[in-house]
Protein backbone atom coordinates (compact mmCIF):
# COMPACT_ATOMS: atom_id res chain seq x y z
CA UNK A 1 0.00 0.00 0.00
CA UNK A 2 0.90 3.44 -0.75
CA UNK A 3 1.35 4.93 2.70
CA UNK A 4 3.57 1.75 4.12
CA UNK A 5 5.79 2.34 1.43
CA UNK A 6 7.08 5.42 3.05
CA UNK A 7 6.99 4.10 6.29
CA UNK A 8 9.22 1.58 5.31
CA UNK A 9 11.23 3.50 2.77
CA UNK A 10 15.15 3.45 3.30
CA UNK A 11 15.49 7.69 3.15
CA UNK A 12 13.08 7.86 6.15
CA UNK A 13 15.05 6.38 8.40
CA UNK A 14 18.24 8.00 6.94
CA UNK A 15 19.95 10.15 8.81
CA UNK A 16 20.15 13.08 6.28
CA UNK A 17 16.89 15.41 7.01
CA UNK A 18 16.88 16.01 3.41
CA UNK A 19 16.56 12.99 2.27
CA UNK A 20 13.40 13.26 4.73
CA UNK A 21 12.04 15.88 3.40
CA UNK A 22 12.48 15.07 -0.24
CA UNK A 23 10.28 11.69 0.67
CA UNK A 24 7.43 13.98 2.34
CA UNK A 25 7.69 16.23 -0.67
CA UNK A 26 7.76 13.33 -3.31
CA UNK A 27 4.67 12.46 -1.28
CA UNK A 28 2.39 15.58 -1.06
CA UNK A 29 3.30 16.16 -5.01
CA UNK A 30 2.45 12.28 -6.09
CA UNK A 31 -0.65 12.22 -3.89
CA UNK A 32 -1.81 15.96 -5.45
CA UNK A 33 -1.06 14.78 -9.00
CA UNK A 34 -2.65 11.52 -8.35
CA UNK A 35 -5.90 13.49 -7.46
CA UNK A 36 -5.90 15.97 -10.52
CA UNK A 37 -5.50 13.27 -12.78
CA UNK A 38 -8.37 10.74 -11.50
CA UNK A 39 -10.47 9.98 -13.96
CA UNK A 40 -8.53 11.25 -17.16
CA UNK A 41 -6.14 9.92 -19.71
CA UNK A 42 -3.12 10.69 -17.31
CA UNK A 43 -3.99 9.10 -14.47
CA UNK A 44 -1.38 6.95 -12.85
CA UNK A 45 -0.94 3.92 -10.47
CA UNK A 46 0.76 5.11 -6.94
CA UNK A 47 2.64 2.41 -7.11
CA UNK A 48 5.64 1.44 -7.33
CA UNK A 49 7.03 4.11 -5.98
CA UNK A 50 9.27 6.12 -8.77
CA UNK A 51 12.98 6.51 -7.55
CA UNK A 52 14.26 8.49 -10.06
CA UNK A 53 11.07 11.24 -9.04
CA UNK A 54 12.30 11.07 -5.83
CA UNK A 55 15.93 11.41 -6.68
CA UNK A 56 15.16 14.42 -8.89
CA UNK A 57 13.19 16.14 -5.75
CA UNK A 58 16.16 15.66 -3.45
CA UNK A 59 18.23 16.68 -5.63
CA UNK A 60 15.96 20.01 -6.39
CA UNK A 61 15.29 20.62 -2.49
CA UNK A 62 19.44 20.38 -2.45
CA UNK A 63 19.77 23.33 -4.87
CA UNK A 64 17.27 25.22 -3.49
CA UNK A 65 19.28 25.22 -0.19
CA UNK A 66 22.47 25.70 -1.64
CA UNK A 67 20.96 29.18 -3.73
CA UNK A 68 19.15 30.71 -0.50
CA UNK A 69 23.05 29.89 1.62
CA UNK A 70 24.31 31.82 -1.72
CA UNK A 71 21.85 34.24 -1.57
CA UNK A 72 22.32 34.96 1.96
CA UNK A 73 25.96 35.63 2.00
CA UNK A 74 26.67 39.39 1.85
CA UNK A 75 27.78 41.00 -1.57
CA UNK A 76 31.54 42.80 -1.73
CA UNK A 77 32.15 46.14 -3.26
CA UNK A 78 35.08 45.33 -5.28
CA UNK A 79 35.39 49.06 -7.02
CA UNK A 80 36.38 52.10 -4.74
Amino acid sequence: DFWVTFKTHSQRHDPSEHRKRALLLYQGRVCRDWHKTLGTSAAFRLLPLREERLNELHQELLDSIYTAKIEAVPMVCTSF
